[in-house]
């Protein structure tokens, strides 16, 4: 089983005392029910707010405690990460009482800021408004934000520097491709702390969770990245494929922690770490605490709810219907969901059922396979698991070769029935000195014992004993280990070989 994480950098940034413009991308509609995952992610941040805030230089006011929050996107993990820094601003006596504080909740102009307005609406627990820009450009006037928050969001780009041409995401790409979204988040990362840092007040700070990759350049979210690569590849035409490209890119610990930069800025790292945090959905599938099709259905809401925005944009800007569209993103799901209604766990996989949705679309209209060229797989019969099997015990060392040219078979076949049906591998030998017979090891035994008894009474003494060092050569052949090993049931110990007879 898989394990996915959020590999991810957890930093606060302080100010010291002393142009791009967005992508027109939005969140899926259902992202408020399916981002339990960022969620998490928040949650995690928790004692970097208390060492943020324990780090904040403020002077006694009357005016707003401004904090903002930059990737709000429909605003529930938002809502809960702004209540949560507030309540520890007024556990630490960081704020006065009489204080009031106004959430800044910052996105890009084409966000579902409908949704967003009802739930703050029915929280009401602060002054919020909302900001509709990147939060690559400059957002708030001079001197005027105490606290800065940013959670999963910073791994989106201002834009998307070109196509990937051998998959959806920057962590495939490769050369040139690569090397353009590399600096097209080198130049983002550097925006954004230029503009943050004319907008914090001196004193104010930054808390950042950023998506990264680890040394190896993995984030946890490649095998996910794959499926949906697997899924567009039998879905779009090859120019849509190739306009599926992500404007995400995931940067390293050493990409983010710019020592050099965060001078140029006039910010100072309070604390930074690397980590990673469990995907709810594997924990709870893990501890039986959710059953297979609700882990099915649960990752794939939370898949959409970030990725369909890519998908539709690739549809859209090659002229797409909106019927071609709904279609295109439902397909494959909706028959795979009533495939596992009516079927259970005898469900093909959702790759299987992506391929004939395909061949249909072509006109095909018969799932068999069709005729191909070779031998046909008819050959693990009960006559030819026992012919091999008579040889197997006939020579034990006997080779897949030998097998192969005695039976008749092909060497797949031979291959398969010795270990699918007959469950053999094939180990080497072990080497022994000696074969000893029952009766010499008894008298090695009795030896022993009896020289023991003597030494305890006295009678025989350690100078007693004589020792040489000569040594003695057997000149025996002792084949090679490979033509020694031979066919054992898994689980049984290897056969043995006497050195010396």
């Amino acid at each position: 089983m898989c394990q996915l994480t959020f590999q991810v950098i957890s930093c606060c940034l302080g100010r010291r005392m002393t142009a791009n413009k967005g992508i027109t991308l939005i969140m899926n509609e259902g992202y408020n029910e399916n981002c339990h995952p960022q969620l998490v992610s928040i949650d995690s941040t928790v004692p970097y707010i208390h060492e943020a805030i324990n780090a904040l230089d403020i002077q006694s006011s009357s005016s707003p405690f401004i904090i903002a929050d930059f990737g709000s996107a429909h605003g529930y993990n938002s809502i809960h990460a702004m209540k949560a820094i507030i309540q520890c601003l007024k556990e630490t006596k960081k704020v006065n009482d009489k204080r009031s504080f106004l959430v800044i909740h910052n996105d890009l102009p084409t966000n579902d800021w409908t949704i967003f307005f009802d739930l703050l609406n029915q929280d009401n627990s602060y002054y919020g408004v909302t900001s509709g820009q990147s939060f690559y450009e400059p957002c708030l006037p001079p001197n005027s934000l105490f606290i800065g928050y940013s959670s999963t969001s910073l791994h989106w780009l201002s834009r998307k520097p070109c196509n990937i041409s051998n998959h959806c995401a920057s962590l495939f790409a490769k050369n040139d491709e690569l090397k353009a979204f590399q600096e097209q988040a080198r130049l983002d990362w550097n925006f954004f702390l230029e503009y943050r840092s004319h907008e914090l007040i001196p004193g104010g700070v930054l808390i950042l969770l950023i998506p990264s990759v680890d040394d190896q350049g993995f984030n946890g979210f490649d095998i996910l990245r794959e499926l949906l690569y697997n899924c567009a590849q039998s879905l779009l035409t090859p120019q849509e494929l190739l306009d599926y490209t992500f404007p995400i890119h995931a940067r390293s610990y050493s990409d983010c922690i710019d020592h050099q930069l965060f001078a140029r800025c006039s910010l100072e790292l309070i604390k930074s770490d690397f980590g990673s945090v469990e995907m709810p959905f594997i924990k709870q599938w893990k501890n039986q605490q959710m059953t297979q099709d609700d882990f099915i259905r649960s990752m794939t809401q939370y898949v959409r709810s970030w990725s369909e925005s890519t998908l539709k944009q690739a549809l859209m800007v090659n002229n797409r219907s909106k019927q071609d569209t709904e279609h295109i993103l439902n397909e494959s799901s909706v028959i795979y969901n009533e495939l596992h209604s009516v079927h259970g766990d005898q469900v093909p996989c959702l790759r299987t059922v992506e391929r004939c949705a395909k061949w249909f679309r072509k006109g095909r209209e018969e799932i068999e396979d069709e005729a191909r060229p070779g031998r046909p797989v008819t050959e693990t019969t009960s006559e030819n698991i026992e012919q091999i099997r008579l040889l197997i015990d006939d020579n034990p060392h006997i080779t897949i070769d030998e097998v192969q040219a005695q039976a008749g078979l092909s060497h797949g076949t031979v291959q398969r029935i010795v270990t699918d049906h007959l469950n053999l591998k094939k180990v080497t030998a072990r080497y022994i000195p000696k074969d000893l017979t029952d009766f010499q090891r008894g008298e090695q035994v009795r030896i022993c014992q009896q020289n023991l008894a003597k030494f305890q009474e006295g009678t025989w003494r350690l100078c007693d004993v004589i020792t040489g060092d000569e040594s003695w050569f057997y000149h025996t052949q002792i084949d090679r280990k490979s033509s020694n090993a031979a066919w054992v049931r898994r689980g049984d110990p290897p056969p043995t070989v006497v050195r010396r007879d």
